[in-house]
């Protein structure tokens, strides 16, 4: 999917970010399940996870109208961590069948959820990056599947552009991306996809 080049100088490009950058943006960098050392990147330091915020997930019916943003990075955090876990399977499951069913009309629905595109590509961002660490938690190939669909009905994952977001510090969402690329190329790898 990705050629080894561009991992390459993007690791190169965050691998030279300082420690208070790599800390505000340790929910995308830390815990790539071994990803970036299986495509032979060097492993950065080890990030904390954030402290993550108060919320009330967990009185919410697990449904995609029901999360806001930010909620995607707790449910993250709870499964690094292994917080929660009943809650957040469920909730895992729900967002599973939400894009399996969705997967055409998911980001008109989340523009108008978020009333900004901005907004809405972040949320399918954190979706997608949860949505793969579970693939990478279970195993389980409708994880693997969806995220993939999702990587190309999306299409905003241009080489070009994530190498021009990183060199001009434009981080968390790039961070996301690479992450995503990062997790799903490994995993092509490791299913025999694509020769290592």
């Amino acid at each position: 999917m990705i050629s080894d080049f561009n991992f390459t100088n993007w690791w190169i490009i965050i691998s030279k970010l300082d420690d208070s950058t790599l800390e505000e943006n340790a929910s995308s960098l830390n815990h790539l399940y071994g990803c970036e050392e299986y495509l032979g990147l060097n492993k950065l330091r080890d990030l904390n996870y954030p402290t993550l915020p108060a919320s009330d997930l967990l009185l919410k019916q697990p449904a995609f109208i029901n999360l806001e943003q930010g909620d995607l990075q707790i449910l993250r955090g709870w499964l690094y961590l292994g917080e929660n876990k009943p809650q957040t399977s469920n909730w895992a499951e729900t967002l599973l069948r939400y894009a399996e069913i969705n997967q055409t009309s998911l980001m008109n629905k989340t523009i108008a959820k978020f009333q900004s595109s901005k907004a809405a590509w972040l949320f399918l961002y954190e979706m997608i990056a949860f949505l793969m660490d579970n693939y990478f938690e279970t195993l389980d190939l409708r994880f693997f599947n969806i995220c993939l669909k999702l990587i190309e009905m999306n299409g905003p994952f241009n080489t070009k552009s994530i190498t021009r977001t990183l060199q001009n510090h434009v981080l968390y969402p790039t961070l996301l991306q690479v992450r995503i690329l990062i997790m799903s190329e490994t995993a092509f790898r490791k299913l025999g996809f694509i020769d290592s």
